[in-house]
């Protein structure tokens, strides 16, 4: 008789473990590879965040590889994000016109290794870190 209630708790222990390593690999897995980030992120215009607030007047557009402010129609640099969330950004060899916006976020994006979608209601943010985990810029736009 125990015997059998050792095995029916064993069961019921080694049931709950697996559910819960499924539920939490899935999470795990999501966090570290997300296949459709390369396609989000060139899903829309982005504005920079400042100060909690975007700046719609200084929208980029990430396309095929290459970032541009929206105002002035001028690459800032190439770009390539990653499925397991790394980032990498090479600033254009053209120097930015005065007056044109994209120069703070090209000098923030160059420091930038790593990039996550964050989703709040209607809204996105791209949240780009460096190699310490700090962030060193953000850019908001409208989901989908």
């Amino acid at each position: 008789m125990k015997v059998l209630v050792g095995i029916a708790v064993v069961a019921v222990l080694a049931a709950l473990a697996t559910n819960w390593l499924r539920h939490r690999g899935e999470t795990y897995l999501h966090h570290q590879f997300d296949t459709a980030l390369p396609s989000q992120v060139e899903a829309h215009p982005w504005a920079p965040v400042r100060h909690g607030r975007s700046v719609p007047a200084n929208r980029v557009t990430f396309q095929d590889g290459e970032l541009t402010a929206t105002r002035c129609h001028v690459a800032l640099g190439g770009y390539s994000v990653l499925i397991n969330h790394r980032f990498a950004f090479q600033r254009a060899s053209v120097p930015i016109k005065a007056g044109c916006p994209g120069r703070t976020l090209q000098s923030a994006l160059a420091h930038a290794t790593h990039v996550e979608i964050e989703s709040r209601g209607k809204v996105e943010r791209l949240v780009f870190t460096d190699d310490h985990d700090r962030t060193v810029a953000q850019l908001q736009g409208r989901s989908s």
